[in-house]
């Protein structure tokens, strides 16, 4: 119980008053390691890392989901039975393409 107690309250004063010598040794080690400047730059440059893949997968996720959107889109105008060019004016509309970009997409969703 001791020992849940800690985990809850890590501080100098809880170490002491658990009367473990388990607790008291652990404590010892976290506060030599949290004290270590090698550690801390290590945990950082960790975290740092977490960080940039968190973004780094976001991205391609909302990427994933853009190209899915203007595929769904063109596969919808085309089963309203859309005319091809105005299918391609709503969606370059809709997701700000440029012209040889919604060309490659309608060649390449538009199935006739």
């Amino acid at each position: 119980m001791e020992m849940l107690r800690y985990f809850e309250e890590t501080t100098d004063e809880r170490a002491e008053a658990s009367g473990s010598e388990a607790i008291r040794w652990m404590h010892g080690k976290v506060r030599s390691i949290k004290s270590s400047e090698e550690v801390g730059i290590k945990f950082m440059n960790a975290w740092e890392e977490k960080i940039l893949d968190r973004q780094e997968a976001r991205a391609e996720g909302l990427e994933e989901g853009r190209e899915q959107g203007i595929r769904k889109m063109i596969e919808l105008c085309h089963e309203l039975s859309m005319p091809q060019e105005a299918a391609a004016s709503k969606v370059a509309e809709k997701y700000q393409l440029e012209q040889e970009d919604i060309k490659a997409y309608m060649k390449q969703y538009w199935n006739d």
